[in-house]
């Protein structure tokens, strides 16, 4: 089984704690080894961001709440340096304009394998068949329901990305979670229940749920990558 690591969750996870890039080199390294040590596999492909997501030009305020000021200048330094040393040790995937999760999605699709990523969004990659999620920093691989996940982001939102929250005030998980059965697991019904803007919620799909008929709208040859 193939092993495709998320590695902007373990880059950022160590970025935002430290302050000099030998410090970062070193942890993100051990962290890598320690992933490899916990799966018991040598080989692993590392699933890399580049450039501006396609996410902003279905939505212009995605990610927007980041600032841009020299501290993400200076990850953007590191984040390419860093991967300098790492394509001795690792294979390395990534595309213009496609986000590391992007990247991992695609891989899942066409391999059977072990995604590694504390990223919430990529637990809806368990559904694809013979797909496990490790979470490198919790050190266990997921469990819970891959469906209820992903709605729950798309009603809810996504804060970290600056993905609105749909739901009306008042309706929460718990709530979420009753519909959720009473409709069996359908969105649309759900929608109208609660009264959504469903452009709203199409919006949130777009941003959020895995798909390759919208990432085939964006990109060409994405057989190829993987």
């Amino acid at each position: 089984m193939k092993i495709i690591v998320d590695f902007s969750i373990v880059f950022y996870k160590f970025f935002h704690v430290l302050d000099t890039y030998e410090e970062l080199e070193k942890e993100v390294t051990s962290k890598l080894t320690a992933i490899q040590m916990d799966l018991g596999v040598f080989d692993m492909t590392l699933a890399i961001d580049c450039g501006k997501s396609w996410r902003v030009d279905i939505f212009p305020e995605y990610k927007g709440t980041r600032p841009n000021d020299e501290r993400k200048q200076l990850a953007r330094k590191w984040y390419s340096r860093i991967l300098i040393p790492l394509e001795r040790e690792y294979d390395i995937l990534g595309l213009e304009g496609l986000e590391a999760d992007d990247i991992c999605y695609l891989f899942a699709c066409k391999h059977d394998c072990v995604v590694v990523s504390g990223d919430g969004d990529l637990e809806q990659l368990t559904a694809i068949a013979k797909t496990k999620l490790w979470k490198p920093f919790k050190r266990v691989f997921y469990v819970g329901d891959p469906y209820f996940s992903i709605l729950n982001k798309i009603i809810f939102g996504d804060s970290s990305d600056n993905i609105p929250r749909v739901a009306p005030r008042g309706v929460g998980p718990v709530a979420l979670k009753k519909l959720y059965f009473e409709h069996d697991k359908q969105l649309d019904p759900m929608i109208e229940s609660m009264g959504l803007d469903a452009e709203k919620v199409k919006r949130n799909v777009a941003l959020i749920y895995f798909s390759r008929t919208v990432l085939d709208e964006h990109f060409e040859n994405l057989d190829n990558l993987c």
